[in-house]
């Protein structure tokens, strides 16, 4: 008997709750309204797919350090154009003191979550590349300057996306559902004590039948027949992240096109415009369809 951790996505607390009591299993619940969920990546496939489910916490570092990159990518672009556009030397001397003390903050933030959390939890480093990462470029000052401003550009439009596009096209959407998408994104975090694997087996049973997407760490207390639903159900979620994120893309490509139309030259900008409303309908298309299709299929299955 081991301690266990696991979560469930599309099911209340309580729903999960009563499975547990069922059994006599007193476990430590924790549940998380689904804006804030997708802001910390807790229904994307990385998580699903885990045999170890981590804490939230461990999580929600990456989140943290995410935000913290993101306003030091923010000053250092101020800073950038600070000096191009030659503003008042202070200002400069200002933005210039601001970025470089919020860089090292993060970077040391950056250290010391990888020396302390992602060695108990490797898989959520995402640092695991950076050792075949081509350094030498940072050699040369112009090379250096471009890719630390492609890398700020680029953390700043994915803590954007994530951390308030996502959630607003979240809750748009979930009104156009009436609400499908908020049942779909509900998420419970499971901590039992040491109990016996067959007890565990029936509530994993149960949720399955009251239509919870279960993590991976589930699969062990599951027979062969639960094991095809259950993978099948992550499948699903895992498409279902997919399109809502392709959409959240596409629909903030759109917003940015319409803020900086002026500084785009009319006939660019008409295609660029004809050219994210296609993907951004198709890409919504497709989702509605695979909401649908997947509350079907989750009858048939359970």
């Amino acid at each position: 008997m081991t301690p266990f951790r696991g979560f469930v996505l599309g099911l209340r607390q309580v729903e999960v709750r009563t499975a547990l009591e069922s059994q006599g299993l007193p476990a430590d619940l924790q549940s998380l309204p689904p804006p804030l969920g997708i802001i910390l990546g807790l229904s994307g496939k990385g998580l699903l797919e885990r045999q170890a489910t981590p804490p939230i916490r461990v999580v929600a570092w990456k989140f943290y350090l995410l935000a913290t990159w993101a306003i030091g990518a923010v000053l250092f672009l101020a800073t950038v154009a600070a000096f191009l556009l030659r503003l008042d030397g202070w200002l400069r001397i200002l933005l210039l003191v601001a970025t470089v003390v919020l860089e090292i903050g993060a970077m040391f933030a950056t250290a010391w979550y990888y020396a302390r959390v992602a060695k108990r939890e490797p898989d959520l480093s995402g640092l695991d590349g950076l050792a075949n990462f081509p350094w030498d470029v940072f050699m040369v000052p112009e090379a250096a300057i471009l890719m630390l401003g492609v890398a700020m550009v680029i953390l700043l439009l994915t803590f954007v996306l994530f951390a308030l596009w996502l959630p607003l096209v979240f809750v748009v959407l979930n009104g156009l559902t009436l609400g499908e998408l908020w049942r779909r994104y509900r998420f419970v975090l499971v901590e039992v004590g040491e109990v016996p694997s067959e007890r565990l087996r029936w509530v994993g049973s149960a949720l399955l039948q009251k239509g919870g997407v279960l993590s991976r760490s589930w699969d062990h207390y599951l027979t062969m027949e639960e094991l095809r639903r259950s993978v099948a159900r992550r499948r699903r979620q895992a498409r279902l992240q997919r399109w809502f994120v392709l959409l959240g893309i596409g629909s903030l490509l759109l917003a940015v096109l319409y803020v900086g139309r002026r500084y785009v030259p009319p006939d660019v900008l008409d295609i660029s415009v004809l050219l994210a409303a296609g993907f951004t309908l198709c890409v919504f298309l497709v989702l509605m369809g695979s909401l649908a299709s997947d509350r079907r299929s989750y009858a048939a299955l359970a």
